[in-house]
């Protein structure tokens, strides 16, 4: 994954005239891992929590996107146009649709990773049950997260 799909993930595009930062951020936990790509103070974030992969989008500069309702002009008149979205809960129902739709661009994208020669075999391996001293100890339960459809994120 590069620059351009940190901005696709967010919803912008890249422009000659964006001045900023995109981050691609990897850390490794004792509960598994997490990876965090960020753009301005927007992020977007996948991590391995229960057994289950999860995805989260953090919206901390609302302005950036847009949303539909009135502006209100000096000289006393209104109209309907898009306009930034600002820090409010009339605003909550467009940080959802925002969120849903970087999550679902993210999950998307994850569909056209390749996996590293011999991964298949490990995963197997992690998910097999095994049995030790007598004692049966489940494997990684993958099967929870993968029948999960795309349509139950939207």
């Amino acid at each position: 994954m590069n620059c351009t799909d940190v901005f696709r993930f967010l919803g912008k595009k890249l422009t000659q005239n964006f001045h900023g930062e995109a981050v691609s951020d990897y850390k490794q936990r004792p509960a598994g891992c997490r990876v965090k790509f960020r753009l301005g103070k927007n992020s977007i974030k996948s991590y391995d929590k229960s057994n289950c992969l999860r995805i989260e989008t953090a919206i901390n500069d609302p302005s950036v996107f847009k949303v539909y309702g009135e502006v209100h002009y000096r000289d006393g008149t209104t109209s309907k146009q898009w306009k930034p979205m600002g820090k409010s809960i009339c605003n909550l129902y467009r940080y959802a649709e925002v969120a849903r739709a970087s999550n679902n661009r993210y999950i998307c994208s994850l569909q056209n990773v390749i996996p590293v020669k011999g991964t298949q075999k490990e995963i197997q391996q992690i998910c097999a049950k095994k049995t030790e001293s007598g004692k049966t100890y489940t494997g990684l339960q993958w099967g929870r997260c993968e029948k999960a459809e795309l349509s139950d994120w939207e």
